[in-house]
């Protein structure tokens, strides 16, 4: 089902974006430059999954789509948690 397929692309589009934008934060937060670079990489993979998701509307989807849509939804969340957990060490005065 192609219908199936967009809603899935659509979805992992969206938390691509959001990874996107989170994972920048995160560099420009983070006082690290190698977990600077480690958190703009994850934004140029959000960035590319983006751009992929939304070119390959109304193809059939696949089981890897529903994998990536795992993936992507952790590596938000996980990407998130670092975000608050810098920014609870500034508050507390680190």
């Amino acid at each position: 089902m192609i219908i199936l397929g967009d809603l899935i692309r659509y979805v992992n589009a969206v938390l691509a974006l959001g990874l996107v934008f989170t994972a920048v934060y995160a560099a420009v937060l983070h006082p690290y430059w190698d977990q600077r670079g480690r958190f703009l990489l994850f934004a140029a993979f959000g960035a590319l999954l983006t751009t992929g998701h939304l070119a390959y509307l109304g193809q059939p989807w696949s089981w890897r789509l529903v994998a990536l849509l795992v993936v992507v939804a952790l590596s938000l969340i996980t990407t998130i948690v670092a975000v608050r957990r810098e920014l609870r060490a500034r508050r507390d005065g680190r």
